[in-house]
């Protein structure tokens, strides 16, 4: 189950989406999901009182398909820490990466 922790009062358009033992900071403004590694973002429930957002809210569902639409478009690395990708998916991610207005990294091609 994805737990979604409102972060605004901390960081502005920011939320902390928790999913088992993953945490990711989560900014709707900036599209931008960061992964903390470690227990970087664990130790953030020790210090700051984020309030979760309960599911079936339109908030937590509104933040839960935002991050959902990044996630489906993002590639992700493989053990090499880049992704070969073939001229035709590179296409139609670009194309779908623009609609989010999101640049694909050149590393990752």
């Amino acid at each position: 189950m994805v737990k979604i922790y409102d972060y605004t009062t901390h960081c502005k358009d920011s939320y902390l989406i928790r999913e088992g033992s993953t945490t990711v900071l989560f900014n709707t403004k900036e599209k931008l999901i960061q992964r903390g590694a470690g227990l970087r973002f664990q130790l953030m429930f020790l210090y700051y009182s984020i309030p979760e957002l309960k599911p079936g809210t339109k908030e937590y569902e509104k933040v839960l398909k935002q991050y959902e639409k990044m996630l489906s478009v993002l590639p992700l690395p493989n053990r090499y820490q880049f992704r070969i990708l073939r001229p035709d998916t590179i296409c139609k991610m670009e194309e779908q990466l623009k609609e989010l207005k999101i640049s694909l990294p050149e590393a990752w091609i």
